[in-house]
């Protein structure tokens, strides 16, 4: 699913597209070592959100929209792209980052059988 998703750069809010499929979580592990869906469950568990997780995905979603070669993605690009942002851009755009993340992951067919009483 792309989505575009404000995130505050000097002060002023730019529309950063940012796209989330099924390779997503694949090449979150590829940048960062880490699974995505546990941090998200960690976060999820522990009921907070992880400035952490929530930035790692945005940037590896940002970077998918912009068509990068992920193999070139690192640490040092993620702090670099970081740096471009408000100090408070990830938090206060957190909860559309995740529900792109969510929402592409949701199903969209319909049950062919009816649920059984």
């Amino acid at each position: 699913m792309l989505k575009k998703v404000d995130l505050t750069v000097d002060g002023a809010p730019v529309s950063t597209p940012m796209l989330a499929t099924g390779t997503t979580a694949i090449r979150y592990k590829s940048v960062f070592r880490r699974d995505l869906l546990a941090d998200i469950g960690a976060m999820d568990k522990s009921g907070t959100l992880d400035y952490a997780t929530i930035a790692r995905l945005a940037y590896v979603m940002a970077m998918q929209a912009a068509h990068t070669d992920m193999s070139t993605c690192s640490d040092d690009t993620f702090m670099d792209w970081l740096d471009t942002l408000d100090g408070d851009a990830i938090l206060t755009a957190a909860r559309e980052i995740i529900g792109a993340y969510l929402s592409s992951r949701a199903t969209t067919v319909a049950p062919k059988n009816a649920v059984a009483q």
